[in-house]
């Protein structure tokens, strides 16, 4: 069958690995047509999420597959391919049926049972089957793997309680700063990352200013209902150094916050860089007064997550394994009917 996937993730390589790779979603998109219009590959999704990079493909000869999903992942990156093979994964049929499904139940994730990552495959699929790059057998294997996502969550505890990174960074700044309630918290960005967490903070209290780098609009609907004030990208250096906490979560391809920015000393300041690309100049972490922690440091933070949820994670992977099997066995059974029989001589 030789459904493939090359990628890389949050366990495989650093933050600054993972942003070169990134797409964003009109880039996803050009790449999907590009394979369609070339006829290279016979389907194939990318999905490119805070934490991974992954091309999901068909091709009729592995190899060749691998390579091209290597050349339509290193393309434009301004590093040659060889720099980054030591960071990626490739896997074949079952292997990557199985490591999709693990993805698509939250097992593979920084925080082991968070949603947003099924909400993430299933925007993947939807862009693939609207540029017609979901076809055949990896239209099956993506509609099984939301499938067995949803299922997972629904029979185990792996998603139980506050499982995502809104609860992290509540509980980060609780750390640095004590408890939230009070403090005063600018979000930089209006998407699902900045509204998770805003309405995580509050709940908590804060007091929450909204900054819009794009649309205001949805910034000021947003800023309505998590009960914070929303204001326009030029008014960001007004409020930044009045700031307690600075989380800024948007998909710029350029720093949002640079060194200059920042007074430094005036009083201990933590700032939660959520994108990928980054948004904030890590030279602003060497500032004295200012703490600086990006997604990898809160991986790092969410592994206590994991060890609690260990048992539940060994009963999601059963369940989703046995998924795996069960799919496979369906593929090889299609397979063997599409495949001519042998030609009676007479």
């Amino acid at each position: 069958m030789n459904f493939i996937l090359l990628g890389t993730n949050h366990l495989r390589s650093p933050l600054p690995v993972r942003e070169r790779l990134a797409f964003s979603r009109k880039e996803a998109e050009r790449t999907l047509e590009l394979i369609r219009t070339r006829s290279e590959l016979s389907g194939a999704v990318i999905l490119s999420t805070c934490n991974r990079v992954e091309l999901y493909g068909q091709a009729e000869n592995r190899r060749e597959g691998f390579l091209r999903l290597e050349n339509y992942l290193c393309a434009g990156r301004d590093r040659d391919p060889l720099y980054f093979r030591p960071y990626l994964y490739r896997y074949h049929d079952q292997d990557a049926i199985r490591h999709l499904f693990a993805v698509a139940s939250g097992l593979d994730s920084q925080i082991p049972g968070e949603r947003q990552i099924w909400e993430q495959v299933r925007k993947a699929r939807d862009l693939a089957e609207t540029t017609g790059t979901l076809t055949g057998e990896i239209k099956e294997i993506f509609i099984r793997s939301l499938r067995v996502g949803n299922e997972v969550r629904r029979e185990t505890k792996i998603s139980e309680g506050n499982v995502s990174f809104g609860s992290l960074t509540r509980r980060i700044i609780g750390e640095f700063l004590g408890e939230p309630g009070g403090r005063k918290v600018v979000i930089i960005g209006t998407g699902k990352m900045a509204g998770l967490v805003g309405r995580y903070l509050s709940d908590a209290g804060a007091e929450i200013v909204l900054v819009s780098n794009r649309n205001f609009k949805k910034a000021a609907g947003l800023a309505r209902d998590i009960g914070a004030r929303a204001v326009r990208f030029p008014g960001l250096h007004r409020y930044l150094n009045q700031a307690d906490v600075v989380i800024s979560a948007t998909a710029s391809p350029h720093l949002i916050i640079k060194v200059g920015d920042l007074v430094a000393g005036r009083r201990p300041l933590l700032i939660i860089d959520l994108a990928v690309p980054r948004d904030v100049d890590a030279a602003a972490g060497l500032l004295p007064g200012v703490t600086l922690l990006d997604l990898d440091d809160l991986g790092r933070r969410a592994e206590e997550n994991l060890n609690r949820r260990r048992e539940e994670a060994r009963a999601a992977g059963k369940l989703a394994e046995r998924e795996t099997e069960q799919l496979w066995k369906k593929l090889l059974i299609l397979k063997s009917e599409l495949e001519p029989g042998p030609v009676a001589w007479h």
